[in-house]
């Protein structure tokens, strides 16, 4: 956390003051920011169709206890790669997801190794689990409803 000195008032960005000192609201605290990173290996092949299905509910899922009154107050970021092509959602607003497909992503059917990255910067405290998000995108825990 950066903090400045109330008598100097050099900083105008978005700011608290908080125990004599101000407090910069640009940097997240460690709770608003939440990274990962997980590789997945799977024996039998996965279908791309509900891998992408089951990484839209884990980012829509985020993005409805995030928002505030309608809007997502930073981004959430999702990116699965396989090989030479991939998928990335972003969202900051819970009912509307961009999605983006990198190489032959729409082409693929199934895959067996993929990579997932999330990461979610949020200027209001929010707490985040990995395990919650990475293991809805196991292999073996995709699900179809």
């Amino acid at each position: 956390m950066k903090r400045f000195k109330i008598s100097d008032h050099k900083f105008h960005g978005r700011h608290i003051h908080q125990d004599g000192l101000c407090r910069d609201l640009t940097r997240p605290d460690p709770q608003q920011s939440f990274s990962c990173h997980r590789l997945y290996q799977s024996s039998s092949p996965v279908s791309t169709a509900l891998l992408e299905k089951n990484a839209e509910e884990v980012i829509r899922h985020a993005g409805q206890r995030s928002a505030v009154e309608g809007i997502i107050p930073g981004h959430l970021k999702l990116l699965i790669k396989s090989d030479n092509s991939g998928l990335i959602l972003s969202m900051t607003r819970p009912d509307s997801l961009d999605k983006a497909f990198l190489g032959q992503w729409s082409d693929l059917s199934d895959i067996k190794n993929y990579e997932v990255t999330i990461n979610f910067n949020l200027v209001i405290p929010a707490v985040f689990s990995e395990e919650e998000y990475l293991e809805a995108l196991t292999p073996g825990n995709l699900t179809e409803a």
